[in-house]
């Protein structure tokens, strides 16, 4: 399963998995993994890099918020 937001430029996959995920967003400037607590697990700035990969050792719920120049989206993943 595959999350587009509406402009369909942001891809989250595979969603739910196993603790290794890929983000495709050209338009963003960093991406932020926060937990079901609200703590960001992980940080990353991917200015001018159209995608990255993540890997997560602890099952739960997640939100991956993605910063444009223009917005936020968050998507929430699930590790399972």
């Amino acid at each position: 399963m595959e999350e587009t937001d509406e402009a369909g430029n942001v891809n989250l996959y595979p969603n739910p998995n196993t603790g290794r995920f890929s983000v495709e967003a050209p338009d963003a400037d960093q991406i932020q993994i926060i937990n079901s607590v609200g703590q960001i697990v992980q940080q990353v700035s991917i200015k001018n890099t159209p995608s990255a990969s993540f890997s997560l050792k602890e099952k739960g719920v997640y939100f991956i918020r993605i910063y444009s120049e223009d917005n936020t989206i968050t998507k929430k993943l699930v590790v399972q």
